[in-house]
């Protein structure tokens, strides 16, 4: 037969529904990480915008495949940058030549 020994899978089997319930609880606590920290998620080292960088930083973005970078100003944190932060101004410049465009 299967993997498990006839005496093993008895006992597992006359377990009241709760127990087993709780026993399947235990064993998933102790072998299955529950909770995530940042730290092992994270990318490292960071990468960090200058406060002057121009809108390349969507190119950057992109190269990097993040979301969104922090932004320095010199070795101070200023700010986060987004790509939809950057897709909005970028859609605003358009927008702004559209029309230049139909007054001329």
């Amino acid at each position: 037969m299967g993997g498990h020994s006839g005496k093993q899978r008895s006992r597992e089997e006359n377990l009241p529904l709760i127990e087993l319930e709780n026993r399947i609880k235990e064993i998933l606590n102790n072998h299955i990480e529950t909770e995530t920290l940042a730290k092992h998620i994270m990318t490292s080292p960071v990468k960090t915008l200058d406060v002057h960088t121009t809108i390349k930083a969507s190119k950057i973005m992109l190269r990097y495949g993040h979301n969104g970078f922090p932004v320095m100003d010199k070795e101070k944190l200023v700010g986060i940058i987004t790509r939809q932060e950057i897709f909005i101004r970028l859609n605003t410049i358009v927008t702004k030549m559209k029309q230049l465009i139909f007054i001329y």
